[in-house]
């Protein structure tokens, strides 16, 4: 990508990053004692959500505990907060 500008709108420290798990407490513990990231909101088992600092300034990772029957193979989900959604249709149209 090189120096190459980013052609959306998006709003800065915007970008977050999703993923399904099965045993929350372990994955908890992989992405804050053997990744290293900050925990920045745990709500445990019984809401089944913590989210992280990554080391990209302005990014963050959520974990989500699925229940038995939700899970879906390789789902995650990407978020990025734009700051006007109908230029980003338009220039995403360009590029289709």
């Amino acid at each position: 990508m090189g120096n190459k500008k980013w052609p959306m709108p998006y709003k800065k420290g915007s970008v977050f990053f999703q993923y399904q798990v099965k045993d929350f407490d372990r994955a908890k513990k992989f992405y804050s004692e053997i990744l290293g990231f900050e925990i920045t909101w745990d709500g445990g088992t019984e809401v089944g959500w913590a989210s992280f600092a990554l080391p990209a300034k302005g990014t963050q990772l959520g974990i989500n505990l699925i229940r038995d029957g939700e899970h879906q193979q390789g789902s995650g989900t990407l978020t990025i907060d734009v700051e006007d959604l109908v230029v980003c249709k338009v220039l995403y149209s360009f590029l289709s």
